[in-house]
């Protein structure tokens, strides 16, 4: 796995990780798919340009 997170900012962000509620992990879920998604769909449609 490659990793191009300095290690600080990785202890930083996990510790953010580990104090989240469930229900806030699922929402970053849910926001990250949903972001994936609108990039997938521009994809399709700049490949129809």
């Amino acid at each position: 796995m490659i990793n191009d997170t300095h290690p600080k900012i990785q202890k930083i962000l996990i510790e953010g990780y580990r104090r989240m509620t469930a229900g806030q992990k699922m929402q970053c879920v849910t926001e990250l798919n949903h972001a994936i998604s609108l990039v997938t769909y521009s994809q399709t449609v700049w490949s129809y340009i």
